[in-house]
């Protein structure tokens, strides 16, 4: 009796196991990472899922997914496939092995390189600024020293020549310092990154039942952090044709454990969220509690209403959505999960720009451009750095602070063009002293101001100088150069002259005027 009780026992397990190996089927599904929605401060991944379905109960297990996964935002989509049931996703931890120490070596080592680099630029840049302060002070008559007028010009242009040779090299060695402190940065990041590894990924555990048996294909959506993009800009003008192309990149870091390799790339200006708004509750006032943790709902994907279409921008779709654009990439794009900004062109714009050179020689011995010209884009243009570039060469690198829609105007400073000269120097200053019994004295100076247009397009050119103005009635300026009519001179003394200049031409413009006072009296503010 009892072997036939076990025989009987050994026949139902057998056929326990033939019956649920029918029922449960663990499979390990294909999977393959192939669009990127990339958000300001996250992202969404989609993943096909392929495997064959069994008739009855289905476990799928998804491996290796990031660590940065977020847990609420699994979304799966079945598509139009008949016939499965989702009955619970799951989302588990497993563990990974510690990471090589070989490569936090290799960054500690640059590290080291950058470190030392940056003490010796700033080393030196401190030496220069000294130097600079330096000749500022120099003052090498005495009082009592007679100098002649040939001897205070020599002087007067070593110190400008000495000035301008070292703020040079001081302009040059800060650009050079802001890269290398930019580098250290990034590898500080890195290293931070490295020396504190998450050592954990994600697994999707998917259970559905089934009522067919073949090859389906799924589509998982999840949310991941640590990933984001931000616009950036270059400004390309043709000063020749008075053209700007203006080229609105996107700037894409992400550091999610998994490479984003051969992926369709969108870019959305969306801020997508957990949950609905919250409506607002009562105010109280009361002795300090410590709060309950928030618990978030299940993240709710944003549906895409398309208000006017998609727009075509050479081969990059545009679409506009009820509150943001999003810009679907024609190609597959490549990111790695390294933590580093990648750049990819979202699309370009070609505009007319109305050119401006202006010029305050007293102030500043350069030639400053800028640029006024209206948003070519059927979208507003968001805060970001801009390169420009005029004529191929860098010119300067500037901020959008605020957003500009559609048709607005932009003024832009593009920066020094070398390529316009300017020289103001100091032709005469002398004093004369007049009366016998008033006393009185006179201070008469001249300069001289040069403009010399170096380019082969004509320009217009704004340019400014002032004559003093007297604040007291002991003082009194006469004003000779420039007269009335041959510039616009304001109360205040400033002097403006509206220029066109040919390829080529030069110019030179004088000031002359002279300061009358008492003979005893010490007059503040004169050069």
């Amino acid at each position: 009796m009892r072997i036939i009780v076990f025989r009987l026992t050994i026949l139902s397990f057998v056929l326990f196991l033939a019956v649920t190996s029918e029922v449960f089927a663990e499979i390990k599904p294909n999977t393959n990472l192939s669009k990127v929605i990339v958000y300001s401060q996250n992202a969404i991944i989609k993943r096909e899922i392929r495997f064959k379905a069994q008739t009855g109960e289905n476990i799928l297990e998804i491996f290796d997914l990031p660590a940065d996964l977020v847990d609420e935002s699994v979304y799966l989509s079945t598509g139009e496939v008949k016939g499965i049931k989702i009955l619970d996703v799951k989302i588990e931890k497993t563990h990974l092995k510690k990471i090589t120490q070989q490569k936090i070596k290799e960054l500690e080592r640059k590290l080291e390189d950058l470190e030392e680099a940056v003490t010796k630029n700033e080393d030196e840049l401190d030496a220069i600024k000294t130097s600079i302060e330096f000749l500022k002070k120099s003052t090498p008559f005495s009082e009592n020293f007679k100098t002649t007028e040939a001897e205070v010009e020599s002087f007067s242009r070593y110190i400008e020549n000495a000035l301008k040779e070292r703020l040079d090299r001081a302009s040059k060695l800060g650009k050079i310092l802001k890269k290398l402190i930019e580098e250290k940065k990034a590898i500080e990041k890195e290293l931070s990154q490295l020396r504190s590894p998450k050592d954990f990924t994600k697994i999707v555990i998917i259970v559905l039942s089934s009522d067919i048996s073949k090859e389906i294909t799924f589509e998982l959506y999840y949310m991941v952090e640590n990933a984001s993009w931000r616009p950036r800009y270059e400004l390309r003008v043709d000063s020749k044709s008075k053209k700007i192309e203006f080229i609105y990149l996107a700037e894409i870091t992400q550091n999610t454990q998994e490479d984003w390799e051969n992926v369709s790339l969108e870019i959305s200006t969306a801020k997508p969220h957990y949950g609905a708004l919250p409506e607002p509750k009562p105010w109280y006032l009361d002795v300090y509690m410590p709060r309950a943790p928030v618990i978030y709902k299940s993240m709710e994907m944003e549906k895409e209403v398309s208000v006017e279409g998609f727009l075509e921008e050479k081969g990059i779709k545009v679409k506009e959505e009820l509150s943001s654009f999003t810009f679907t990439l024609p190609q597959k794009i490549n990111i790695p999960s390294d933590g580093k900004p990648h750049s990819v062109v979202i699309t370009s714009a070609t505009e007319e720009v109305l050119l401006n050179y202006s010029t305050i020689p007293k102030l500043s011995s350069y030639v400053h451009l800028s640029g006024i010209f209206k948003n070519p884009f059927p979208y507003p243009i968001t805060s970001g750095i801009a390169n420009i570039y005029i004529d191929t060469r860098f010119v300067n690198k500037v901020s959008f602070k605020k957003q500009m829609l559609p048709g607005d105007e932009i003024n832009l400073s593009f920066g020094i063009d070398e390529s316009v000269k300017v020289e103001r120097k100091l032709l005469k200053r002398f004093t004369e002293y007049t009366g016998v019994l008033s006393k009185g004295k006179r201070i008469n100076y001249e300069y001289e101001i040069k403009i010399t247009n170096g380019k082969k397009t004509e320009i217009n050119l704004n340019l400014k100088d002032q004559f003093p103005v007297s604040r007291n009635e002991k003082i009194k300026v006469i004003r000779e150069l420039p007269k009335e009519g041959e510039a616009k001179i304001g109360e205040d003394g400033i002097i403006n002259w509206e220029l066109k200049l040919n390829p080529g031409e030069k110019k030179i413009f004088k000031v002359k005027f002279s300061v009358e006072a008492p003979r005893d009296l010490e007059i503040r503010g004169l050069e």
